[in-house]
C-alpha cells in the first residue's frame, strides 16, 4: 500500500516520458488486490492518483480509464480531466487527472442531509446530469450515487472505464433502469420521491413522463435495491472508504473508520478479550457476556460471545460466528431502514482455524426496554398505544423483507429517543421459501406478545 506520507515517484510514459515526484495526501478509496485512489498534489496543482496493482489486469484497468476519460472530454461532458500516467518505482501503474476543487462526493452530500425534499433534490440534480450523458450516447455500467462529485448544483460522472461509449442516444428503457438504479438508495416505500426522479429525467431528456414509465422504475428498484443492499453487505467485511479490515496474530477484526477517527485499533483489539478489556456490565449482572466501553467519550456496548466446548468452537470455521452474523444484520437492518443500534466493530479471536471468542460492539443507545417501558404504571394509555404501534410497523417492515428475527421479545426491543430499535441480531436470518418464513414469523409475533408486559411466553 502507498504511504501519503512518502512522495510517490513516478515514470512518466504518455505523453511525454519523463520523472515526476507526486506527493500523495490522502487515501480516498481502497478497493483491495485491484487499486488505490489518492488526493495528491503534482507541481502545486491538486490532482487524484489512481494506482492499480492487479497482477495480470493493471495495465488493462488503467488503459480502459484513461481511453474512458478522454473519450468523455470530447463529447464535452462534466468529469476530471485526464494529465498523464506511467509507472511508479514500486512498478505500479498509476494514472493522474485533474482534481476537481471545492467538490464532496455525491454520498456524503446526501448523508449530510435530513430525509425529505433536500434529499431528492439532490438525487433529481444528478438525474438530469446524467440525462445530458444519455443523450450523448454514454452509458455508466456501475451506476449508483458514489460515483458522483457535487460542486454546487453542478454533478460530475466518475469512473470512465465503466463506460459504454456509444453513437446514438441511450433508449428510453435504459435510461429508465439507471434512473432505478440511482435510486437504490431510498427506501421501497418511498414512491412518490422516486416517481419524482423519473419525470425529472425524462423531462431533462425531452420525454413526456407516462404511468407505464413510472411503473417500470418502481419495479426496476425493488430488484436493484435487494443488489444493491448485498453488495453494500460484502462492503462492510473488507477494507473500504467506510471500514477497515485488519489481522493481527490471533484477530481478524472489521470496524468503522469514521466512529474510531481512522485510528489503529491493533494493540487495543489486542487487550480487548484479555482482564483489561472487561467493562462496566450492560445488563446489571444478568448477562456478563455484555458490557460497555468508552473511546473518546463515545460510549460503546460490547457483547461478547464464547464458544464453550469444542463443537462449538469448530462450527464458526464452516459458518459464520455469533458477533459477525450480528455485525452483518446490524448493517442489513440499517441499509433497509429499520432501527437497530450502528453496529462499530466486530473481532473475532481464534486458534488455528476455530473461533474460540468473538465481540460485537455496537453505538451505545441510551433507552429502556419495551418490557420495562410497559411497565412504568405512569405510562399515558395513548403513548402506549403509540409505542404499539410503532413496534407493530417495525415488525412488520421486518417481515416485509422476509426477515425473522429468531429471538424476538418485548426485552430485545429498545424505546429511545428515535422510536424502537431492535437488539440482538445474532439469530436474525433472511427466509428464501414461504413455508419455513411463515412458521418462523409466527414464532416471532407469538413470542413477543404484545398484549401486555411479563405475558411473555416460553420460548417456541
Amino acid at each position: 500500500m502507498t504511504t501519503p506520507s512518502a512522495p510517490l515517484l513516478l515514470r512518466r510514459v504518455f505523453p511525454h516520458r519523463r520523472d515526476e515526484t507526486i506527493q500523495c495526501t490522502r487515501l480516498l478509496r481502497s478497493v483491495p488486490g485491484k487499486r488505490e485512489v489518492f488526493d495528491a498534489w503534482w507541481n502545486d496543482q491538486p490532482v487524484v492518483v489512481k494506482i492499480f496493482f492487479h497482477p495480470c489486469q493493471a495495465r488493462r484497468h488503467l488503459r480502459r480509464e484513461w481511453r474512458g476519460l478522454n473519450a468523455v472530454m470530447a463529447r464535452e461532458l462534466t468529469s476530471q480531466k485526464p494529465l498523464f500516467y506511467g509507472r511508479t518505482d514500486a512498478g505500479r501503474w498509476a494514472l493522474v487527472v485533474e482534481k476537481i476543487v471545492d467538490s464532496r462526493p455525491a454520498t456524503d452530500v446526501f448523508a449530510g442531509l435530513p430525509e425529505g425534499p433536500e434529499r431528492v433534490e439532490l438525487l433529481k440534480n444528478v438525474c438530469r446530469e446524467l440525462a445530458t450523458y444519455h443523450d450523448r450516447g454514454v452509458l455508466q455500467r456501475d451506476m449508483h450515487l458514489g460515483n458522483f462529485l457535487l460542486r454546487g448544483e453542478r454533478a460530475f460522472m466518475l469512473d470512465s472505464g465503466q463506460m459504454t461509449f456509444r453513437s446514438r442516444p441511450v433508449t428510453r428503457e435504459e435510461g429508465i433502469s439507471q434512473v432505478a438504479l440511482l435510486g437504490g438508495i431510498l427506501q421501497d416505500d418511498d414512491e412518490d420521491s422516486l416517481r419524482s426522479l423519473c419525470r425529472a429525467y425524462l423531462e431533462a431528456r425531452g420525454y413526456r413522463p407516462s404511468d407505464a414509465d413510472e411503473a417500470a422504475m418502481m419495479s426496476l428498484h425493488g430488484r436493484y435495491r435487494k443488489a444493491a443492499v448485498l453488495r453494500g453487505l460484502k462492503k462492510t467485511l473488507r477494507t473500504s472508504k467506510r471500514y477497515r479490515r485488519v489481522e493481527g496474530q490471533a484477530y481478524r477484526a472489521v470496524y468503522e473508520r469514521a466512529f474510531f477517527e481512522d485510528a489503529d485499533l491493533g494493540p487495543w483489539l489486542e487487550r480487548l478479550n484479555g482482564p483489561a478489556g472487561a467493562g462496566e456490565d450492560a445488563k446489571r449482572g444478568k448477562a456478563p457476556s455484555v458490557f460497555t466501553l468508552e473511546w473518546n467519550a463515545k460510549k460503546m456496548v460490547v457483547r461478547r460471545y464464547r464458544e464453550r466446548g469444542r463443537i462449538r468452537a469448530i462450527l464458526p470455521a464452516f459458518e459464520t460466528s455469533r458477533a459477525k452474523r450480528g455485525w452483518v444484520n446490524g448493517h442489513l437492518l440499517r441499509m433497509l431502514g429499520i432501527g437497530t443500534p450502528r453496529p462499530v466493530c466486530c473481532v473475532e479471536f481464534h486458534r488455528g482455524c476455530l473461533v474460540r471468542e468473538s465481540f460485537l460492539i455496537l453505538e451505545c443507545i441510551e433507552g429502556n426496554t419495551l418490557a420495562e417501558t410497559l411497565r412504568d404504571p405512569d405510562l399515558p394509555a395513548r403513548r402506549r398505544e403509540a409505542l404499539l404501534h410503532q413496534v407493530r410497523q417495525r415488525v412488520h417492515r421486518l417481515h416485509e423483507h422476509r426477515i425473522v428475527h429468531g429471538d424476538l421479545k418485548q426485552d430485545h426491543v429498545l424505546i429511545s429517543d428515535r422510536g424502537p430499535v431492535l437488539t440482538d441480531l445474532d439469530r436474525m436470518k433472511v427466509c428464501r421459501w414461504d413455508f419455513p418464513f411463515k412458521i418462523r414469523r409466527d414464532k416471532d409475533l407469538k413470542r413477543l406478545n404484545l398484549d401486555g408486559p411479563g405475558k411473555e411466553p416460553a420460548r417456541v
